[in-house]
């Protein structure tokens, strides 16, 4: 998918997430800081909904601020799950086998 019609699909996405599972009162968790992570993560920011923590295995994205929240190895992601077992995991990887 690209262009608008993959704009169009992550709003309605947002969208639904955000009703169903009320992530506007609870952490939010993304793992995949990448593509796919960043569509999701602006459709959500539209509706005022940020992530808490992103989760990645590339070197060059650990380390970093998405959003305005940190990027964390992804082997770190059960440790973080238990210290925080409200927060809402969203895998959004594009890479087949990430």
């Amino acid at each position: 998918m690209g262009g608008r019609h993959a704009l169009d699909h992550q709003e309605t996405q947002a969208r639904a997430l955000v009703e169903v599972f009320a992530l506007e009162d609870r952490p939010l968790f993304i793992a995949g800081a990448g593509k796919e992570g960043g569509r999701i993560a602006r459709a959500l920011d539209a509706l005022g909904v940020r992530a808490t923590l992103w989760f990645d295995l590339s070197p060059a994205r650990v380390g970093r601020t998405r959003y305005g929240a940190k990027v964390v190895h992804g082997e770190t992601l059960a440790q973080q799950k238990r210290a925080c077992p409200d927060a809402f995991l969203i895998g959004a990887v594009g890479t087949s086998g990430a």
